[in-house]
């Protein structure tokens, strides 16, 4: 329950000590501030057990604490000089580092009205009845929107830090986790018939941050030095879609090309099939038998999908974005 928490300090810890040691030099202020302000909104956000409010307190501290140390590094290190500003036609540069804060609202009360059926009556009562799901909506939109700053700086310049790198497959993680589990418990609420319309209020929320950093994620997978990106060993250079590519052979067709030999591979399309046969296999039993420690499977199933994607990988590579496409 608490895995979630424990994520976003580790990764601000992280980020402070990088900050300590003058390696976030390509590193948000925007991001790391907005990031921090939604940790204070989990306080907002307890569970009913004593115990557990306790333990959220005080992983919420911490982080809150990781994170402020991670903001103070980053503002004395930091050369980002405006590069993480999200532009808008019309609106200055020091007004546009509140676009984060006002979309983060905006959408927030969107999918708030969404979700009680375009009612602004519903909304009102629900907002101030059930303070713990309208906070969290708002949180998660705050934690999607914070995410920009750094992504539009690591566009900008063409590369990204290795202590950017870090701090975005942590946090990529952590959002794709709490879509997951957040999915799962609406899908057992529907299976008793408790699944009300207002939770898909905060699931947007993470669904908007996963969508974002999807991208990232998948640039680090498909890099063949991931595991020297993650440990920092090397920074990831980001290329110049527009002058990657030829006009004559756009992305998706150096896809299918590259598709071609897979599809036409009997032994690889059954280690597909029996790959997903065998996920969805596990996770339906785990359901049906009611096992305490679902997320263990989940988890197997994950594992096991990683190893095989890996083996695969080794003799299918999708291009990267911004490579050269050649037909």
């Amino acid at each position: 329950m608490f895995l979630i928490n424990y994520m976003e300090t580790m990764a601000f810890a992280m980020l402070a000590y990088d900050a300590y040691k003058g390696r976030t030099k390509h590193i948000s202020f925007q991001t790391c501030l907005a990031l921090t302000l939604s940790l204070i909104l989990g306080a907002f956000n307890l569970p009913r057990a004593w115990y557990r409010k306790v333990h959220k307190l005080i992983l919420v501290f911490a982080g809150c604490c990781f994170g402020s140390l991670a903001c103070w590094g980053v503002s004395k290190d930091t050369e980002a000089e405006g590069e993480d500003n999200l532009t808008i036609p019309g609106v200055p540069a020091r007004a546009s580092q509140a676009v984060i804060y006002v979309s983060s609202l905006i959408m927030g009360l969107l999918s708030l009205l969404v979700a009680c059926r375009f009612s602004p009556s519903e909304t009102y009562n629900f907002m101030f009845s059930d303070l713990q799901s309208s906070v969290c909506t708002f949180q998660n939109f705050l934690h999607a929107f914070a995410l920009l700053p750094q992504l539009v700086l690591c566009r900008r310049k063409h590369f990204v830090s290795p202590a950017a790198l870090r701090f975005l497959v942590l946090l990529g993680t952590k959002h794709l986790y709490e879509f997951i589990t957040d999915a799962y418990v609406s899908y057992q609420h529907y299976q008793r018939g408790k699944l009300h319309l207002h939770e898909f209020s905060f699931m947007s929320g993470d669904f908007v941050a996963a969508v974002i950093l999807l991208d990232f994620l998948y640039l680090v997978l498909a890099d063949e030095g991931t595991l020297l990106l993650l440990l920092g060993c090397k920074e990831m250079e980001l290329q110049d879609e527009e002058a990657g590519c030829e006009p004559e052979a756009t992305r998706w067709q150096c896809i299918l090309k590259k598709l071609q030999p897979f599809l036409e591979s009997s032994k690889k399309r059954h280690d597909v099939v029996m790959l997903c046969v065998s996920g969805i296999v596990v996770v339906l039993l785990g359901v049906q038998l009611g096992l305490l420690n679902i997320y263990a499977c989940l988890a197997a199933a994950l594992l096991f999908g990683a190893f095989r994607g890996f083996q695969l990988y080794q003799e299918f590579k999708l291009p990267l974005k911004g490579q050269k496409c050649c037909v």
